[in-house]
């Protein structure tokens, strides 16, 4: 069942402007939810392979312990966090299979990420009946 306050974020843990689109899903209300999404390959996991290499964990323990860090800050900020998800592969499909499977209406994610190309994540995300956000990021913000 889709919950209509219920937003699947995308983090992008190697970026200044990674976390920006989970502020504007948990600025939807009190009733938010939030599924956090972040992927384990790519640019966007220079930072977790940074962390796991100097921890001596695999990337997906880094990535799981980036998710637990944030997942607390937001509850501690009184969201609910329905749930936490790493991916690697066809990050498009993953993104539209964890939103559908979450309940989630909506996928923000910050503009200019390195994540996934943009356009084939809303049309993927389209034909699963979930929509899109493109959260502005840095200056973009300000217009």
């Amino acid at each position: 069942m889709t919950h209509p306050n219920h937003t699947l974020v995308v983090l992008d843990p190697s970026s200044n402007w990674g976390e920006v689109a989970l502020d504007d899903a948990m600025s939807s209300g009190d009733d938010a939810v939030v599924t956090l999404f972040t992927v384990l390959s790519g640019p966007a996991a220079f930072a977790l392979a940074e962390y796991a290499a100097d921890a001596g964990v695999s990337i997906g323990e880094a990535g799981d312990v980036y998710l637990e860090q944030v997942g607390e800050r937001v509850a501690s900020r009184g969201t609910t966090v329905a749930g936490e998800i790493t991916a690697d592969g066809d990050v498009a499909a993953a993104i539209a299979t964890a939103a559908t499977e979450a309940g989630a209406a909506l996928v923000a994610i910050p503009a200019g990420n390195r994540i996934v190309d943009e356009h084939h994540l809303g049309e993927v995300l389209a034909a699963a009946g979930i929509a899109l956000r493109i959260v502005p990021v840095g200056s973009m913000s300000a217009a």
